[in-house]
């Protein structure tokens, strides 16, 4: 399952070179995942669809609701694990315009 990320994780570390981080899913994952990945990156934005977390903090980033941008300027690593909520999530964000979407499966051949 690895390697059918790959080409994933590459077209991911293209576009997030001259593009805003936004993470979805403000989880049970989402610190682990910051703590690991990103712990001295610049995170845009940590969305949830929960009205019940905006406001709230995961690693000092505040969360917000999904928010309509300019698509074309963000890059969306889904935090949850759940492959019918990434699904789900994946078509929202479809929806919104953005097209640069990923699973945070493809992380892990960040050290690779």
């Amino acid at each position: 399952m690895q390697f059918g990320y790959k080409a994933q994780y590459m077209d991911y570390v293209e576009k997030i070179q001259s593009k805003k981080l936004v993470l979805f899913g403000a989880g049970d994952n989402t610190a682990a995942v910051i703590s690991r990945y990103y712990l001295h990156e610049n995170i845009y934005a940590l969305w949830d669809n929960s009205p019940a977390k905006w406001g709230q903090r995961v690693c000092g980033i505040p969360v917000s609701e999904p928010k309509t941008v300019n698509p074309s300027d963000i890059v969306v690593i889904i935090t949850v694990s759940d492959e019918l909520a990434i699904s789900a999530i994946t078509e929202q964000l479809k929806n919104m315009g953005i097209a640069d979407i990923y699973p945070k499966a493809i992380l892990s051949l960040m050290n690779e």
